[in-house]
C-alpha cells in the first residue's frame, strides 16, 4: 500500500509441476487484463479504488500467471459448519501473514475471498492476527469461501496478554487457536486432497518456531543496531513454560517435536471437517505416508527452514532480522519431508526459488500497511 492506502500487493500463480527461481513480487492484475505475465522482481501496480484477489493460485495443471477476477465480498451468513464442500478441487491457494488486527488487511480479506470457492482449497502460513476475537473472525470469512481451509501458526498469532486472557503461556494459546480451528472444520493436520484432475496432493502443515542459531552469517557490527532481543516484539509478547526460552534452539526443537502428534489427530479433524461439508480429504495418519498414494507433496510453516529464503543480512534494513527468522529442526524436518513445494511465511518477502534440494520454495505474504 501506498501512503493513499491503494494497495501494491504480490501475486504469484503457481504451478506444483513448473518451477521457477528467484525472489519474486509478481504484479497484481486487474480485472481487465487479459494477457500472461511472468515472474518478476519489485513490479507491482495500485488496485484501487477496489481491492483486488491476491491468492497464490497453485493450480493442478495450468501454466503461467492468469488474469485474477476481482474480489467479492462474502454472502452474510452463519460461519460455524454450514460450508457444503466438494468431493475433489480444482484450485489450492496460499497465502501468508494477513494481519487482520489492521482494519484494511481485515477489508481486504473480506474483498478477496470469493463468494463460492467450494471447489477450492486455501493454505494460510500464519501470522492472522495476535488477538483471538480477530483471529476467530478471520477464520471464519475464509472458511466460509473456501471448500478446505489449511493453517499454521506464526508468532504474532501465539503472542499473549499479559493478563492471562488468552492464555498463560503460547503453548496453552497455540491449542486454543487449535480448537477455534477445529470449530470451524479448518485443518490443522496433514491431509491427501483429491483433485478433479484425478491426481492426489498431500498437504502437511509444519509447526515451527524461530532462533539465534538459525544465523550463520558474519554480523554486521559497524551498523550498532539494538540487538533482536531488544528489539523483536516476540521477546515481550509471547510467553513459554518453564524450561523453554526464546531464542534457544531447544524451543525450536520442542515445536519441531509436536509435528509428530499431527497424525495423530488428522483422522478426526477429517472427520470434523467433513461434518462442516469439507470433503475430498483423506487423513495422513504417519509422515512416512505422506508420499503413499499422492502424486505431489506441499508443506508449509511460518517460519524458514532455510537460510537462503532470505536476503543476505547486508542488504536489511535491520540486520539481526536473520536471527528471529527461522528454524533448522524446520529445515530437517522438509528435508526429510522432502516435498514438492515448500511455503512460508514470516519475512514478508515475496519469493518463488528452487534450491539445491530440489525443492520449490514460495512465499506470498499480504503484510502489513505501508
Amino acid at each position: 500500500r501506498d501512503d493513499a492506502g491503494c494497495f501494491q500487493a504480490p501475486l504469484a500463480h503457481l504451478i506444483l509441476s513448473s518451477p521457477r527461481s528467484g525472489i519474486m513480487q509478481a504484479p497484481l492484475l486487474p480485472s481487465t487484463a487479459t494477457s500472461s505475465l511472468s515472474l518478476s522482481f519489485g513490479s507491482c501496480i495500485r488496485s484501487a479504488p477496489r481491492i483486488q484477489r491476491c491468492l497464490v493460485r497453485m493450480a493442478d495443471q495450468k501454466a503461467d500467471l492468469q488474469r485474477v477476477d476481482a474480489s467479492v465480498r462474502l454472502a452474510e451468513g452463519p460461519a460455524f459448519c454450514t460450508y457444503r464442500g466438494c468431493h475433489a478441487y480444482d484450485h489450492i491457494y496460499a497465502i501468508s501473514d494477513l494481519h487482520t488486527d489492521y482494519a484494511l488487511n481485515y477489508d481486504w480479506v473480506q474483498q478477496a475471498a470469493p463468494e463460492k470457492a467450494e471447489s477450492s482449497v486455501l493454505l494460510v502460513a500464519g501470522d492472522v492476527s495476535d488477538r483471538i476475537s480477530v483471529f476467530e473472525k478471520t477464520m471464519e470469512v475464509l472458511a466460509e469461501a473456501f471448500g478446505a481451509v489449511f493453517f499454521v501458526p506464526g508468532n504474532h498469532d501465539l503472542w499473549v496478554r499479559h493478563d492471562g486472557s488468552e492464555g498463560k503461556d503460547s503453548l496453552q494459546k497455540m491449542r486454543k487457536l487449535d480448537n477455534i480451528c477445529e470449530a470451524l472444520g479448518v485443518l490443522t493436520t496433514p491431509q491427501r486432497v483429491r483433485m478433479a484432475s484425478g491426481s492426489t496432493i498431500s498437504i502437511c502443515p509444519l509447526l515451527s518456531f524461530h532462533h539465534f542459531s538459525f544465523d550463520t552469517e558474519p554480523d554486521v557490527p559497524y551498523l550498532r543496531l539494538p540487538s533482536a532481543r531488544a528489539t523483536v516484539t516476540d521477546f515481550r509478547a509471547t510467553q513459554w513454560p518453564n524450561g523453554l526460552s526464546l531464542g534457544d534452539e531447544a524451543l525450536a526443537v520442542h515445536l519441531d517435536a509436536c509435528n509428530e502428534q499431527l497424525p495423530e489427530r488428522a483422522a478426526q479433524q477429517a472427520q470434523q471437517a467433513a461434518a462442516c461439508g469439507r470433503l475430498g480429504l483423506e487423513p495422513i495418519v504417519s509422515w512416512r505416508e505422506a508420499r503413499e498414494g499422492s502424486s505431489r507433496v506441499l508443506s508449509f510453516s511460518h517460519f524458514l527452514p532455510r537460510i537462503e529464503l532470505m536476503p543476505e543480512k547486508r542488504y536489511l534494513v535491520y540486520p539481526d532480522l536473520m536471527k528471529a527468522a527461522g528454524s533448522k529442526p524446520l529445515g530437517r524436518r522438509v528435508s526429510d519431508l522432502h516435498p514438492n513445494v515448500h511455503l512460508f511465511g514470516h519475512s514478508h518477502f515475496g519469493w518463488d526459488a528452487t534450491l539445491d534440494d530440489g525443492i520449490r520454495y514460495v512465499q506470498a505474504p499480504l503484510a502489513t500497511p505501508n
